[in-house]
């Protein structure tokens, strides 16, 4: 669907904690996140590119047959390719 308006800015936290483990939890979309509320721009975008490059790490998944794949949404960035 075609919207009339952007969508609202939302505001979510950079740690997050793991509903099942307590851990602290980095909650960084490198597709939706574009500031961290309460830095200035320049600084914010530094930390979010520190941030960004220490959450990368790709696997790509070669299927054989019975494979079975399981990962934490908590935890993990995933897409489909």
């Amino acid at each position: 669907p075609e919207f009339s308006e952007p969508p609202p800015d939302v505001l979510h936290p950079v740690l997050r904690h793991h509903p099942i483990t307590g851990e602290e939890v980095v909650f960084v979309n490198e597709a939706y996140v574009s500031q961290i509320e309460g830095l200035p721009e320049d600084e914010s975008q530094q930390l979010l590119q520190q941030l960004r490059s220490r959450l990368t790490q790709r696997y790509r998944h070669r299927w054989q047959e019975g494979d079975v794949l399981v990962w934490d949404n908590h935890r993990l960035q995933h897409k489909a390719t």
